[in-house]
């Protein structure tokens, strides 16, 4: 699970275009035959893909969310 963290208004006031993109933009969450999530600090969401092409895939629990279960 990727992470990423709350930028402060001035943080993003003075960032360029590749900056913003690496911090907000969610282009590469679904791969083949994986799944992926991304934990961001904006409104403490979860954004997750899946894309089961040759094998099943399993919702598994990621520890840094400190549960015993996903849903």
């Amino acid at each position: 699970m990727e992470i990423r963290f709350q930028n402060s208004p001035a943080e993003v006031s003075m960032m360029d275009t590749e900056e913003l993109r690496s911090n907000f933009l969610v282009d590469d969450l679904i791969q083949d035959d994986q799944v992926g999530f991304l934990y961001s600090h904006y409104d403490r969401v979860i954004i997750g893909g899946a894309k089961p092409v040759s094998r099943e895939l399993s919702l598994d629990n990621d520890p840094e969310l400190r549960a015993g279960f996903f849903l």
